[in-house]
């Protein structure tokens, strides 16, 4: 099936619609694979990437990341911590909320099957393209992702569900754009 050919004005529009309704249905697949894989709703499968790529951060780094209250982070953590997939130490005996966050052995394997889940829905659909097209796709979302965030909690926020191996901070473009240029 052939679509007309539309004037640019709408076609533009179009596209934007596009983009929208599309990135949503991703990030809904995303979602749901994610929430699937870890047994846990909501912020649970992020909360479990984040641990375990930055193991020993505090449940205030691991808030902001997440874009949590105080409470609700402490809520998932007390879940996660019953099921057996994090780790909450104490860091000071003094302060009890003062704590260092990991994963178990068994959070660790659960946070590999999140990652391979979302790389799975995504890859469902960038197979639909071929190789330039995916080379090219990607330039353009570098080019997009950079003006996504102002802040180092934005940028957390951004990529709370990235799978930090396949693209480092010193390569990625929501991390580089918000580094100071010397």
């Amino acid at each position: 099936m052939k679509l007309p050919k539309l004037p640019t004005c709408v076609s533009m529009a179009r596209t934007r619609n596009l983009l929208g309704a599309y990135s949503l249905a991703i990030a809904d697949r995303v979602r749901d694979a994610s929430e699937e894989v870890a047994a846990s709703r909501g912020a649970g499968p992020a909360g479990i990437v984040q641990i375990g790529l930055y193991p020993g951060q505090s449940m205030e780094s691991l808030r902001h990341a997440l874009g949590l209250t105080q409470s609700a982070t402490t809520r998932m953590i007390e879940r996660l911590e019953q099921v057996g997939l994090v780790i909450n130490e104490k860091s000071d005996a003094t302060d009890a909320r003062k704590a260092v966050l990991s994963l178990s052995a068994r959070g660790t394997k659960i946070m590999n099957e999140i990652l391979a889940a979302r790389e799975s829905v995504i890859k469902s659909h960038l197979d639909l393209l071929s190789e330039q097209e995916q080379v090219q796709f990607g330039a353009l979302l570098e080019k997009l992702m950079t003006n996504m965030v102002d802040t180092k909690a934005d940028s957390d926020y951004v990529c709370r569900l990235c799978d930090m191996r396949n693209c480092p901070d010193d390569v990625c473009p929501v991390h580089f754009k918000r580094q100071p240029v010397n």
